[in-house]
């Protein structure tokens, strides 16, 4: 690899540790964890807030998807987790911002919102610094 223009002594790189595995939730067949997303506390490197959607491995196309948040507060270690009361739920993300509120976004049927349709761009708030109260914005 070459770096032009760069010195040796300005570059700066992360130490990336590898720990031993860990299961953070498994689902039952036949669905599956869909597209993971990981956000880490600016504050708080032992923070980390994950976002997912199930999805079914079958082919009957009206199982419905659901999305779920897991929050850990030791880096990893062991999890908590929150089911989102959303149907039809998929691309799902998070986000934790520098002052620790974080942000679940994802596409969604709402109840009793007209039209109704699967792809409605829906937002969480969690304000309690740990991402475990989450209110719809």
């Amino acid at each position: 690899m070459v770096l032009a223009g760069a010195s040796v002594s300005t570059l700066l790189a992360q130490v990336l540790r590898v720990e031993e595995a860990v299961v953070v939730a498994k689902e039952t067949d036949p669905r599956r964890f869909s597209e993971p997303h990981l956000a880490i506390d600016p504050r708080n490197a032992n923070h980390f807030l994950a976002a997912v959607w199930t999805a079914s491995t079958s082919q009957d196309e009206n199982q419905a998807r659901h999305c779920v948040s897991f929050v850990s507060d030791n880096g990893g270690m062991s999890w908590s987790r929150h089911d989102f009361a959303l149907a039809d739920c998929y691309d799902a993300q998070v986000a934790i911002l520098s002052d620790g509120q974080a942000v679940f976004v994802a596409l969604a049927a709402l109840p009793d919102l007209r039209p109704d349709r699967q792809d409605w761009l829906v937002v969480f708030h969690s304000n309690d610094g740990v991402c475990l109260g989450w209110t719809v914005s």
